[in-house]
């Protein structure tokens, strides 16, 4: 992964730590829960968390028996990710945490090693995204699954009516709460985020063409899962860009 981003997320690391600490101490970590029970399979019991960062999927996971490895390439993240995971104890000690660069998936780990693969926020930032989706359908165990949860981040950047809604979120979200989960610290490592292949593109319908050519069968995609997940200031202020689910099995060969 380029050094700029891996420092960028490192400047980050502790504002959005917090952020991950305040998730997992409220309604949205059984919220989160239910959601896993709900989407992985019956058979599941090895979870891979694809860029991880504070380690809210991982943690997750763990707290439902799996086993789990979650990588990233950011150190800072990853020591964060730890220390929240210790606050939850015993649960989630089976937690193994990699420092790993996405872009080494398919070297890093032998084909067919996990029966779950998720991520959340994480495919937007990818240099390569249609890479790591061939990737991730080689690491799955035949019948594995896949979960991206993400949303179009970056789209108000090239549609000027998303634009204008957005800001105007933004505002009335620091009129109402004060802040808009921007780090305290400036972040003095900025990424140019319109260079990256996702931000203008209609997510999730990419995915799903993207997930199809590798493979993967039985999608079901979730346009707006932010009712049962986020809270009243998230769906103001993200509230043009809903997070969404997609989820997509790799199937047996023929």
């Amino acid at each position: 992964m380029d050094e700029t981003m891996v420092q960028h997320w490192n400047e980050d690391a502790a504002n959005y730590g917090n952020i991950i600490a305040d998730e997992l101490a409220s309604f949205r970590m059984a919220a989160w829960q239910q959601l896993l029970r709900n989407k992985l399979p019956a058979h599941a019991e090895t979870v891979l968390d694809l860029g991880c960062g504070p380690g809210f999927l991982s943690i997750v996971a763990a707290t439902l028996g799996y086993q789990v490895t979650g990588i990233d390439s950011s150190p800072a993240m990853l020591r964060i990710a730890k220390k929240n995971a210790d606050v939850l104890g015993q649960q989630t000690k089976q937690i193994e945490w990699k420092e790993l660069d996405i872009a080494d998936l398919s070297s890093a780990f032998p084909a067919a090693s996990f029966d779950v693969i998720v991520s959340r926020n994480v495919t937007w930032t990818l240099p390569d995204p249609a890479r790591t989706y061939r990737d991730c359908y080689q690491i799955l165990r035949p019948k594995g699954k896949l979960l991206v949860f993400d949303a179009n981040w970056q789209l108000p950047l090239f549609d000027p009516v998303l634009r204008k809604e957005t800001e105007r979120r933004h505002h009335l979200c620091m009129e109402r709460y004060g802040d808009a989960y921007e780090s305290k610290t400036p972040i003095k490592t900025q990424l140019d985020v319109k260079d990256l292949p996702l931000s203008s593109e209609n997510r999730p319908v990419w995915d799903e063409k993207a997930l199809r050519s590798c493979g993967f069968g039985n999608i079901e995609t979730i346009e707006d899962l932010t009712p049962e997940l986020w809270d009243e200031k998230e769906k103001l202020l993200y509230g043009a860009t809903p997070l969404f689910g997609i989820f997509a099995e790799k199937m047996l060969q023929a």
